[in-house]
């Protein structure tokens, strides 16, 4: 409901993962690898936002959980009107090209060749695609709009306090995480604008 009144720019939305570190006596916590942290025990916080910072769906898993695992993340989606879901190369799976197909939007990712030092060694018709889409000079400025959903990371944790190693537990840590996104969507709305990570007295 608080999304709709928002009416977001849905044409172009990102899809991305944010670490959450726990306390280290968290049992329920489980190990796994950022980019910007490395190794850490948490959880995860799996997000797809529009280009305007509004937040569409989310799914909160432990830190163990596999970016390209995120197939229900992704069916959430059916229905909206979307072009095109932007994600780093940890999406470039099989399995979701597939499921975007079949929700009729395209899913652009970062390139990884991995062992392939060039494109003509893709044997995957869904990879060589995606590569040639984001190497085009039209979608290559489209997949800059991916990094409104790390600025948007960026706000949660250093204006709503997103990460919080001070609680114990999977359902403690979530219901955090649900009150954070719920608080960030009414303030959004009462003054249609939350576009940086400054308290408002401090904008």
């Amino acid at each position: 409901m608080f999304v709709l009144l928002l009416n977001p720019d849905l044409r172009i939305c990102s899809i991305d993962s944010t670490a959450l570190r726990s306390s280290r006596f968290d049992s329920e916590a489980k190990s796994g690898k950022s980019t910007r942290l490395g190794w850490y025990k948490g959880y995860k916080l799996h997000l797809i936002s529009s280009s305007d910072l509004v937040p569409l769906e989310f799914h909160f898993t432990t830190a163990n959980f596999y970016d390209s695992n995120c197939k229900d993340l992704i069916l959430k989606l059916k229905g909206y009107d979307i072009f095109a879901l932007l994600g780093d190369a940890a999406y470039g799976s099989v399995k979701l090209f597939k499921l975007c197909k079949e929700l009729s939007f395209h899913l652009v990712t970062d390139v990884n060749l991995r062992k392939s030092n060039s494109v003509d060694n893709i044997k995957n018709e869904y990879r060589k695609r995606n590569f040639y889409f984001i190497d085009s000079p039209i979608e290559e400025k489209i997949y800059k709009k991916r990094i409104t959903i790390e600025r948007l990371f960026s706000i949660f944790k250093l204006r709503y306090d997103l990460e919080n190693p001070r609680l114990h537990g999977f359902n403690k840590y979530q219901s955090h995480v649900m009150w954070t996104l719920l608080l960030y969507l009414i303030e959004k709305i009462i003054n249609q604008g939350v576009t940086c990570n400054k308290f408002p007295w401090n904008k």
